[in-house]
């Protein structure tokens, strides 16, 4: 029975930790893989702003967006941001389109500073660009992925969708009235 329940808890555990490491998709179906991939960065450029793209490989990756915190918790720091990816991709005469918006925290990193075994304390024989060391204060920022914005995803996919698929809006008519 114990070992039910340990296999159990490392399985939860495990599906837990996948779960920032997979894309929502969506399939475009039989449309021109060029022009899937000029829609995606226009509707992904709607959302964030796009820090890199490139055609050949179908990614678009956005730079960090900072969020609202999560202003429940009282002793964290509420800082919170968005970093979004997209693949345009093609399998089987399909056009697919997968997207990740992983959601990351700021994380405190000041106290290893503060450790007097790991602080070198002599005279440094090498600059900071040498040792790896920040050159500004927010490279010293850390942040931590804590999930994913399935919602946010499944909205710009979504968006992608009917670019790639206008269809007229028919009016709705009313309901004939009730007697």
């Amino acid at each position: 029975m114990i070992r039910r329940v340990i296999l159990g808890a490392v399985a939860c555990a495990l599906l837990a930790g996948c779960q920032n490491e997979r894309f929502s998709s969506v399939r475009l179906g039989e449309v021109g893989y060029q022009a899937a991939y000029r829609e995606a960065v226009g509707v992904f450029g709607d959302y964030y702003s796009i820090a890199k793209s490139d055609a050949g490989s179908g990614k678009i990756i956005s730079r960090p967006k900072a969020t609202a915190g999560r202003p429940d918790l009282i002793l964290t720091n509420p800082r919170s941001r968005e970093l979004a990816e997209m693949r345009i991709r093609r399998d089987k005469g399909q056009v697919w389109a997968d997207l990740r918006v992983q959601v990351q925290r700021q994380q405190s990193g000041g106290y290893a500073s503060m450790d007097i075994l790991s602080t070198q304390h002599e005279r440094p024989d090498k600059t900071p660009g040498q040792t790896g060391a920040p050159y500004t204060a927010d490279q010293n920022d850390l942040w931590k992925t804590t999930g994913v914005n399935r919602l946010l995803e499944r909205r710009i996919l979504n968006d992608l969708y009917r670019r790639m698929h206008p269809e007229p809006l028919e009016p709705i008519a009313d309901p004939p009235p009730q007697e």
